[in-house]
Formats: C-alpha cells, sequence, structure tokens
C-alpha cells in the first residue's frame, strides 16, 4: 500500500517533467523555438508582471508584448493539457483535445518575436 501511495504521490511530478508534445514534429527553428518546459507559472507570472509594466512606462519594442503573451497563453494551455492527463492517465494522452491544443501551439506558435 505504501509503494501505490508513493507512485500516486510523485505521478504528477513525473508527468510535468517529461514533455507532453515530445512526439510531434517541431516545425520552428530551434533558436527561435520556446520550448516546452519554459512554459512555468512562474515564467507566466514574470510576463504577466512585465506587461504590466509595459502598459505603465508605454516603452517598449514591438515584439515584447508579444514574447510575453505567449508565455502566458502556453502555460494555460499546458497546465489545461496536465489537468486532462491527471484526470484521463497517460494513455492515449494525443487524444484529448487540451493536449492536442497545446502540442499545436508548441508545433505553430512557440516561437520568438524579434
Amino acid at each position: 500500500m505504501k509503494k501505490i501511495s508513493l507512485i500516486l504521490l510523485f505521478l504528477p511530478l513525473a508527468v510535468d517533467a517529461t514533455e507532453i508534445c515530445g512526439d510531434w514534429e517541431k516545425k520552428i527553428e530551434p533558436d527561435m523555438q520556446i520550448n516546452e518546459a519554459d512554459f512555468t507559472k512562474e515564467n507566466a507570472l514574470n510576463s504577466h508582471k512585465t506587461i504590466g509594466e509595459l502598459i505603465e512606462s508605454g516603452k517598449f519594442e514591438w515584439f515584447q508584448p508579444l514574447n510575453h503573451q505567449k508565455f502566458i497563453y502556453g502555460y494555460l494551455l499546458k497546465k489545461r493539457a496536465l489537468n486532462a492527463i491527471e484526470a484521463r492517465g497517460e494513455q492515449e494522452i494525443k487524444s484529448l483535445y487540451a493536449v492536442e491544443k497545446f502540442c499545436r501551439f508548441i508545433v505553430e506558435d512557440a516561437f520568438y518575436y524579434d
């Protein structure tokens, strides 16, 4: 029973540590790609704060708010995908809509403007 409890305790960490979209073909140049691991709560909150600062100052390069929006949106999609995986288990995660939405974002839109 203790082993099962430990497995259940660490399962969310194991899912979060692996790439959800590892099997998806990347279409973005590697030097422009925002990695799946970069979509963290911490980065999303930092981007939220930075956008607020840009609004206050009114001084920014055209690409700054767009890049920060991607971190917020990407994290929200990732969180939704992880919640779906946790609720349904890891079997056939590609069939989950939330996972597909996040992976399409990673493949098509997770890039830096510069």
